[in-house]
């Protein structure tokens, strides 16, 4: 199934993970203390990891017809340092990940996850925290596509998420202050290139906050707040001196050459304990959004985010999810679409700590403000996605995990030619060793 060259490549991955439990069985044998949370020396707990993972899926490119069943092999190393102190803490990981596709070559095999979080006291009362997450990444397009418009992208690009937090915390109520910077750019082709494709946005986004917060018990706290957004994305860098505007895939169009907005966010929000044996959290908010594009409706509705989990036993327990966000569209003359999902999920630990199982399903709707028009009739396009997923997991070894997923979705949309429709059966068997 690999070439030579891949089975090099996913050699030189694995060695590096022998290398980071090399390293962690020489700090046990130099005099360090061993806990289930790390291996811990004098100053900082080192993280080791290795996963790997192998993947099948009966719909490598997620169309309608003509599918193409493939198989992948995964191997990323986990690698993070924490360095806690009485007062501050910082972390920093990266984990290189290497993905081999059967059936097709990548342009980059390669993806890079950094992330990096702060945390400094200067006083009783008052913190500031910084955080930041960078992705060099190839199919991870969640990252930037986060409710599935364009399901699968093939341009290799990196995004970078940088949020700084002023933080007043007293022993019943606080506030932060909070700014945030997000960009994301892909590798594009240029227009007449045999592979060309229109792609994702680029994306440059600042974000200003502010929020109270008041807490009823030391787990529990109502918060209200507000926040402020500019948005400036493009389907274009600084290779393509004419704007993508007539390209399409699947029946699936560029109808504008950028989406510039302005929102402004209004929300309250609650988490905490709601009995002896349910918990949750939930924010509601109204968005307001000013998009400059022409002949495209603006956004003025509500965004909710919501998690509620009931506890039957020790360890079985019931999960709800509620999802409502409006999300940057580049389907014909919309500037965005919304994306509304309610999931639930079943997880059970029937032999305590080695053994788990779990369930989930979910169904999601995405729905487009402005019409298209198909066989002279005007269209509101609206994808309906239907998901499950079943997954068991044993953990024979306190640093040994063995886990099998399944997942299943299907998606179909009110568009004539089917175009967006598809069904996907994906199979996952992970081995993780570390912490």
């Amino acid at each position: 199934m690999f070439s030579s060259s891949s089975r090099t490549w996913s050699r030189i991955v694995l060695a590096l993970g022998i290398t980071a439990l090399g390293l962690s069985s020489l700090l046990l044998t130099s005099g360090t203390a061993v806990a289930y949370e790390g291996v811990q020396g004098k100053y900082a707990i080192f993280y080791p990891a290795v996963e790997l993972l192998y993947f099948h899926t009966d719909n490598l490119f997620l169309t309608p017809d003509d599918t193409t069943s493939s198989d992948s092999f995964i191997a990323r190393v986990p690698l993070r340092l924490e360095v806690p102190t009485d007062r501050h803490y910082f972390m920093i990981q990266w984990t290189p990940q290497f993905r081999d596709i059967d059936n097709f070559d990548l342009d980059d095999q390669w993806s890079h996850f950094v992330d990096l979080k702060g945390v400094f006291q200067g006083s009783p009362t008052f913190r500031f925290e910084v955080e930041d997450n960078f992705t060099r990444g190839v199919l991870e397009v969640e990252d930037v596509d986060r409710d599935g418009e364009l399901l699968l992208g093939l341009d290799p690009f990196y995004s970078n998420r940088l949020k700084l937090d002023f933080i007043w915390e007293a022993r019943r109520q606080g506030a932060d202050l909070y700014l945030g910077w997000f960009k994301t750019e892909f590798d594009r082709k240029k227009p007449g290139d045999d592979d060309a494709r229109p792609g994702f946005l680029d994306q440059d986004r600042v974000v200003a906050g502010i929020e109270y917060f008041y807490k009823f018990t030391p787990l529990s706290r109502f918060e209200v707040g507000y926040d402020y957004s500019d948005v400036e994305s493009t389907y274009y860098d600084d290779i393509v001196t004419e704007p993508i505007n007539d390209l399409c895939i699947g029946g699936q169009c560029l109808g504008k050459d950028s989406i510039s907005s302005k929102s402004s966010h209004l929300y309250v929000g609650f988490s905490g304990e709601l009995g002896r044996t349910t918990t949750g959290e939930i924010r509601l908010g109204y968005r307001a959004t000013d998009y400059d594009v022409d002949d495209a409706s603006d956004y003025n509705s509500l965004v909710v985010a919501g998690t509620f989990t009931k506890a039957f036993t020790r360890f079985t327990k019931l999960e709800v999810n509620l999802h409502r966000q409006e999300n940057l569209s580049n389907f014909e003359n919309n500037a965005y679409y919304t994306a509304n999902r309610i999931g639930l999920a079943l997880t059970n630990q029937p032999l305590g700590r080695r053994v788990f199982w779990s369930v989930a399903g979910g169904f999601q709707q995405n729905s487009y403000p402005d019409p298209v028009v198909v066989n002279n009739d005007d269209i509101h396009r609206k994808d309906d996605i239907l998901m499950a997923r079943a997954e068991i997991g044993y953990y024979p070894l306190t640093y040994l995990n063995v886990k099998l997923n399944y997942r299943y979705e299907d998606r179909n949309a009110n568009i004539p030619d089917g175009s967006f429709d598809y069904t996907e059966n994906a199979f996952f068997f992970q081995v993780g060793i570390g912490y």
